[in-house]
């Protein structure tokens, strides 16, 4: 896998989990199709918002071992 792709719809991932071939730091595209706000936080801190209807793009640095992630808005983890 060379780039991380995850929806978020009103409360959940799809996918709920991913997996990379190895440890790097991979581009990320967040799309949310919920009518909230939502983002995509992972452990290290890097977050990557996207309001409804948008699509956000950032990067992470996944470690060996993987890297956990949540929607850190209220409610929503």
């Amino acid at each position: 896998m060379s780039e991380i792709s995850i929806d978020a719809f009103d409360v959940g991932f799809t996918p709920a989990s991913v997996v990379v071939d190895k440890a790097g730091t991979y581009p990320v595209t967040f799309k949310n199709t919920g009518a909230a706000l939502h983002n995509v936080t992972f452990a290290d801190g890097t977050k990557i918002e996207a309001k409804p209807g948008e699509t956000a793009k950032g990067e992470v640095s996944v470690p060996e071992g993987g890297i956990s992630f949540i929607c850190d808005i209220p409610g929503h983890a």
